[in-house]
C-alpha cells in the first residue's frame, strides 16, 4: 500500500507598516517559497532580521529576481 502524497507547504507573508498608532498593511501573499528581509538603523548600525522558506531552487530564482531588480 502506498502513502498518500504529501501536499508541499505553502507560505503566507503579511508585512504592515507602522506609524505610531496606525497600521497599515502593505502586503499579503500565499506562495511556495519566499525571501523576506527586515532592517532597522540606530546609530549608524543596522539590525536585519532575515528567514526564507521553500525549495531551495525556487529560493535560488527569488533571489536572482530580486538581485535582478536592485543591483548594486
Amino acid at each position: 500500500m502506498t502513502q498518500p502524497r504529501r501536499r508541499a507547504p505553502g507560505y503566507r507573508v503579511v508585512v504592515y507598516e507602522l506609524d505610531g498608532d496606525r497600521k497599515t498593511k502593505v502586503m499579503d501573499a500565499t506562495a511556495s517559497g519566499f525571501i523576506a528581509a527586515a532592517a532597522s538603523i540606530h546609530n549608524g548600525e543596522m539590525d536585519i532580521a532575515l528567514g526564507d522558506g521553500g525549495p531551495d531552487a525556487l529560493k535560488q530564482h527569488i533571489g536572482l529576481f530580486i538581485a535582478s531588480q536592485y543591483p548594486a
